[in-house]
């Protein structure tokens, strides 16, 4: 096993080094949420609109060999500013979104090739500064559509070995863990890009054909991490988005005959809007007129937070990254270690056996963070305030310690989990 793994470790499960040369425009510009409202702000106050999105905007300019020094620096500081943290090597793990399908903007394998490029220019400084990154290559399913189930894992090989220098050898390496930077250990699936991942068509041949390709995934033990937030890339319309994007297609991906053990990461949690709407309090609708706490009452079986939730307590490799939580929106930070403290107080049992604070991963979604947050740093702050859930306080909430009183989760054990842990057994499966 590579010695790198053995060490004490901050990893970074969801982060980005792409550019416009890999983004269309109107993507881009959809994704930061540049509606009319801010548009028409551009004949009223262009030096403040443009002040809000400047790192966003150079990020996307800049080369990507600049961008990978400026998150790792970025991210080293953090982790300096963090007692928690200090002094651990670092693993990033870059998603890289294949647009190719859906706007033919650029190809894969340019985007692929680049990335790799730019992490081997930086090796000697990746190696001075204990960091190590290793890419999780896009796919569009769609790819597979015109593919004979029986011949998916050709497909499969094919695609993958145009980023290794011999598939054979790179198969072995990647199942010893003997890693060097650069090497995909991954898949990102994004079905925002107009792919659904569980099609519901009438002789289901593609949905066939997609299954295999999970299975293939398995076979080659790679980790898959797909979009699960009704936030994203806008390519099609709202309602198609939201259907291929529900984590309810997992739920029923999971559920086929030998995909229950499928490695997967449901990114986001459902984003904080998800996390919020999971928990229904008594009192939340009339708290101006009523100085009484309000306090936790049940669940909203409705939302994406809680269809995910019901994945990590059912099945022992699936996995949610936290990355572009709001750590600014107190109520949703609140809500979130609510979460954590009901599960642990057994609330979810019946769901299943493994704990949610064993399944939760840190991740960043830099630069995504941007217009929420200056820098890195400012993020991670937010991210180990957040762990800190005796402290966690909204309001006249009812807070988790005077409900569980000393019974809470550990803030170190919380980020250790997160940052390490966790994100170790969905990597690489220690």
């Amino acid at each position: 096993m590579n010695e790198f793994l053995n060490r004490k470790l901050v990893i970074d499960t969801h982060c980005h080094f792409f550019n416009l040369d890999h983004i269309p425009l109107y993507a881009f510009l959809e994704r930061v949420n540049l509606n009319f409202a801010k548009i028409a702000s551009l004949f009223i106050d262009l030096n403040k609109l443009l002040k809000e999105y400047r790192k966003f905007i150079v990020y996307f300019e800049s080369e990507v060999q600049s961008n990978i020094q400026m998150v790792c620096e970025e991210m080293t500081a953090a982790c300096e500013n963090a007692p928690q943290l200090t002094g651990k090597a670092k693993i990033l793990t870059p998603l890289v979104m294949d647009f190719e399908k859906a706007q033919k903007h650029e190809t894969l394998n340019n985007q692929m090739t680049r990335l790799q490029n730019s992490i081997h220019a930086k090796s000697a400084y990746l190696e001075a500064n204990d960091i190590r990154i290793f890419p999780f290559v896009g796919i569009d399913l769609r790819r597979f559509n015109k593919i004979k189930a029986e011949n998916v894992d050709i497909r499969i090989r094919s695609l993958i070995s145009d980023y290794v220098d011999d598939f054979d050898t790179w198969c072995g390496r990647r199942e010893n863990l003997d890693l060097n930077d650069g090497d995909i250990i991954g898949i990102k699936l994004y079905p925002p890009l107009g792919f659904d991942p569980y099609p519901d068509e009438p002789n289901n041949t593609i949905r066939e054909r997609y299954l295999a390709v999970y299975k293939g995934f398995m076979a080659l033990g790679l980790p898959l991490t797909v979009h699960c937030q009704k936030e994203s890339y806008k390519l099609v319309e709202n309602k198609i988005k939201n259907k291929f994007t529900t984590p309810k297609n997992w739920e029923k991906i999971l559920g086929t005959d030998g995909l229950s053990n499928l490695r997967l990461n449901l990114a986001h949690f459902g984003g904080e809007d998800q996390v919020l709407l999971t928990l229904n309090w008594t009192g939340d609708d009339h708290y101006e007129n009523d100085p009484e706490p309000i306090t936790y009452d049940s669940i909203n079986p409705g939302s994406w937070t809680w269809t995910i939730i019901k994945l990590l307590k059912k099945h022992e490799n699936t996995f949610s990254d936290i990355s572009a939580f709001n750590f600014k929106d107190r109520k949703a930070v609140f809500s979130l270690g609510w979460l954590l403290c009901l599960d642990r107080s057994g609330e979810f049992d019946e769901l299943g056996d493994y704990r949610l604070e064993d399944k939760l991963l840190w991740g960043s979604d830099y630069p995504m963070i941007l217009s929420n947050f200056n820098t890195y740093d400012e993020m991670m702050k937010g991210f180990v305030s957040a762990m800190d859930i005796g402290n966690l306080s909204y309001e006249n909430y009812e807070t988790p310690r005077e409900k569980y009183g000393e019974n809470l989760p550990n803030q170190a054990d919380l980020i250790e989990k997160l940052t390490e842990k966790n994100p170790k057994k969905f990597l690489f499966g220690l």
